[in-house]
């Protein structure tokens, strides 16, 4: 199933911008975490929340939820839950990003918001990766999963978000590169 190759392949960028992240909430450069924050906050939200987390909501959850998995229990339940408590630490993370000065607080809040956000990506990606996706894969008709790769294919090639993940993929490597 292409489509949940292409999400697993979102995982590994997802999962090296929260690397890059991380270092940067580590590092005792508060100015540079400042001076970051936004771009970091750009990508979560453009690339990892609507881009990658949108096709799972609208596309594979939904039909998963034809076949035994619904929204309202279980294991899409679960990742609706978690996809929903990542926005809200997202919303906090842009909150602080904004500011024009951090105090001690701010930048306390801004480090457990991101520390707390990384931790619960990476643990749900890993629950996707090796939970979620392969019942999808076990459970789901050939038809449909044929289905789903092609509303994939027409979601990805749509011009705006084609052109958007370009954009947003060429930051990911500005902020993973970044020292």
């Amino acid at each position: 199933m292409k489509a949940i190759e292409t999400l697993m392949g979102e995982h590994q960028v997802i999962l090296k911008v929260l690397n890059s992240l991380e270092d940067c909430i580590d590092d005792r450069d508060t100015a540079k975490l400042k001076e970051h924050l936004p771009d970091y906050v750009t990508f979560i939200q453009g690339f990892a929340d609507k881009l990658h987390h949108g096709k799972e909501e609208v596309i594979l959850f939904k039909e998963m939820g034809n076949y035994g998995f619904p929204a309202d229990s279980g294991p899409v339940m679960v990742m609706l839950h978690e996809h929903d408590l990542g926005r809200g630490l997202v919303k906090t993370i842009k909150e602080m990003s904004v500011k024009d000065r951090w105090d001690d607080d701010d930048l306390r809040t801004v480090k457990e918001a991101g520390t707390k956000y990384i931790t619960l990506l990476r643990q749900h990606i890993n629950k996707e990766d090796t939970i979620l996706f392969p019942m999808a894969k076990a459970s789901l008709p050939e038809a449909s999963l044929t289905a789903i790769d092609d509303e994939f294919d027409l979601y990805g090639n749509d011009s705006a978000n084609s052109e958007r993940r370009r954009e947003l993929e060429a930051l990911a490597e500005v902020l993973v590169g970044m020292k």
